[in-house]
């Protein structure tokens, strides 16, 4: 795979896809990742590598989010560091459409799985989201950040 390290995909009985592509290379030039999305994504910001996109599909509308790990000597991840390791995905990230325009892409949310207790942002409007995953030990709370990241409504709903 050219702008990841792999991906894999889902599709559902209702045509429902799921797209996960783990360590995404995102710059400035668009990319489909070899067509493995619908959308072209870019970065106005920087170039970003989130550990996994994630990319689902329904009825023609691409809903997007990241997951990106991050491992913490403290055992609790606080507030600021959640926003600022999240805040680069959210304002970063593009779809380029098919005449070459760029739009705020359908990024739905940030979740930060860390080895750490996950903070607790101010407002859901933040799409910011922590899940402690350590390996061996329940991931309810990671799988169920990822569902909220993909599903939860725009922010001017």
């Amino acid at each position: 795979m050219e702008d990841a390290e792999w991906l894999v995909k889902w599709v559902s009985s209702d045509g429902t896809t799921l797209t996960a592509l783990a360590q995404a290379r995102i710059g400035r030039q668009a990319t489909r990742f070899g067509g493995a999305i619908p959308v072209g994504v870019r970065s106005v910001s920087s170039d970003l590598r989130p550990d996994l996109l994630l990319a689902c599909e329904v009825a023609g509308t691409v809903r997007m989010s990241v997951v990106d790990a991050k491992r913490r000597s403290s055992e609790v991840m606080n507030a600021s560091a959640a926003a600022e390791a999240g805040s680069k995905y959210l304002w970063g990230l593009r779809t380029v459409s098919g005449d070459g325009t760029s739009a705020v892409v359908s990024l739905k949310g940030v979740v930060l799985a860390t080895t750490a207790t996950p903070p607790k942002l101010h407002d859901a409007a933040a799409r910011i989201v922590g899940a402690r995953l350590v390996p061996g030990e329940n991931d309810d709370a990671f799988t169920k950040s990822i569902a909220t990241a993909l599903t939860q409504p725009e922010a001017d709903d």
